[in-house]
C-alpha cells in the first residue's frame, strides 16, 4: 500500500529505491539489534527439585521396514 502510494506520488523509480533503502534498513536493525546475540539453550531449564520425564527423541521406527530387516526398495518396481 505505501509502495503504491510512492508510486502514484513520485513515480515508479524512486518508489523502487525507497523500497531498496527499506530493505537495507531493515538488515542494519537486524544486525544490531540483540538477535544476532540469541543463543539456543541445550535443554529446558529445570527448578531444583522438580522433576523432569523424558520426552521421546524422534518418530517411532519400530513400523519401518529396515527396522523389520526388510529393504525399503523391496517391491519397488515390480
Amino acid at each position: 500500500m505505501v509502495g503504491e502510494r510512492l508510486a502514484q506520488h513520485l513515480g515508479y523509480r524512486p518508489a523502487l529505491w525507497a523500497g531498496v533503502a527499506g530493505m537495507a534498513c531493515s538488515g542494519v536493525v537486524a544486525a544490531l539489534s540483540p538477535l544476532r546475540r540469541a543463543r539456543v539453550t541445550e535443554g529446558p531449564q529445570v527448578a531444583e527439585g522438580s522433576q523432569v520425564t523424558e520426552a521421546p527423541q524422534g518418530p517411532d521406527t519400530s513400523e519401518t521396514p529396515e527396522a523389520n530387516g526388510e529393504s525399503a526398495a523391496a517391491g519397488v518396481g515390480a
